[in-house]
């Protein structure tokens, strides 16, 4: 863990309780790559590991820390030890600005900075570094890549496919696309506060700071509502067939999203009686309708789990006239 206030990386071992230093020098802030208590960091603010090195989000030295597990030798993975935002194929030229929080998935490492307002991604072979999303200034945009705007991105976790990014002064969850950078708003709306719960952007945060995930749920520590708040983090991106003319009285449709498990129920609002439910996997499930024949309008999915229910996905119907 990565104990800020007193600049070091601490070891919990889970099964006694027992507390050790990793690295660092207890109290004494600073920036030295050594090995174990010589080393020194300054408010280090997030870990994230792979089994055989912890990966340290340096906050206010601007930098990357890496840290081998068994010999707890500490070097500089990437950044310049100077405030900015550059992107550099050499690591050591690269640029942070208060980064918070890191996470990987084996091939990169990526990074929250509050201070850029982005998500930067590091080659965990190459260190190359280069930003995912974010445009470096504050804002609240849903776009993809350096289109999209934080607002002191603060925590962050992911599954894979996405990044979810507690965005603590926009007040709201995001979530990014790995392969391709998109930003969308998960939970909350920008800029409101409250701590109310609700289905995607009728939620309230205020000042969300970190965020967790089990491979179903997303658990959000909501820092000024001194809360934690649970997410499921379903999404419908599309339902095949989009249209179809009612010649015929059932018809199955595939719906395609993420967070989908044995727990979560279809709802339909609209046109249709459903009939028949298939979870195929975490990103498929198969829902047959009953129709009347010659129905025109509009069938509304909807995907809940745990009581949490996704966006909804419309579909429009044609009678045969």
């Amino acid at each position: 863990m990565a104990d800020s206030g007193s600049h070091t990386i601490r070891k919990v071992v889970i099964a006694t309780g027992e507390v050790t230093t990793l690295a660092g020098e207890l109290g004494e802030p600073g920036y030295q790559d050594l090995t174990g208590t010589s080393a020194e960091f300054e408010n280090p603010h997030d870990v994230w590991g792979d089994g055989k090195y912890l990966y340290v989000a340096d906050k206010t030295n601007h930098v990357i820390r890496r840290i081998e597990i068994t010999t707890k030798v500490v070097d500089t993975f990437a950044g310049s030890g100077t405030a900015g935002f550059a992107n550099n194929a050499d690591s050591t030229l690269a640029e942070f600005d208060l980064p918070l929080a890191v996470w990987g998935d084996g091939k990169y490492l990526y990074v929250a900075e509050g201070g850029n307002h982005a998500i930067r991604k590091i080659d965990l072979v190459t260190r190359a570094v280069s930003t995912l999303a974010g445009s470096g200034s504050s804002g609240s945009t849903n776009n993809t890549g350096v289109l999209a705007e934080f607002n002191f991105p603060h925590g962050m976790t992911g599954d894979g496919t996405y990044l979810y990014v507690a965005d603590v002064s926009n007040h709201t969850i995001r979530r990014v696309a790995i392969a391709t950078g998109e930003v969308t708003t998960l939970a909350g709306s920008a800029p409101l506060t409250g701590v109310a719960d609700g289905v995607g952007g009728t939620a309230r945060f205020n000042n969300p700071m970190d965020i967790h995930g089990d491979g179903q749920r997303l658990y959000v520590v909501d820092g000024v509502n001194d809360a934690i708040r649970t997410i499921s983090p379903q999404t419908i991106s599309d339902v095949d067939p989009a249209s179809f003319v009612t010649t015929v009285l059932t018809k199955t449709f595939t719906i395609t999203g993420s967070g989908f498990t044995g727990g979560s129920t279809v709802n339909l609002r609209g046109l249709g009686v459903i009939t028949g439910v298939a979870l195929i996997n975490a990103t498929t499930i198969e829902v047959t309708i009953r129709y009347r024949a010659f129905n025109s309008g509009k069938s509304h999915f909807t995907v809940t789990t745990d009581g949490i229910e996704s966006n909804i996905f419309e579909v429009s119907i044609f009678g045969d006239d």
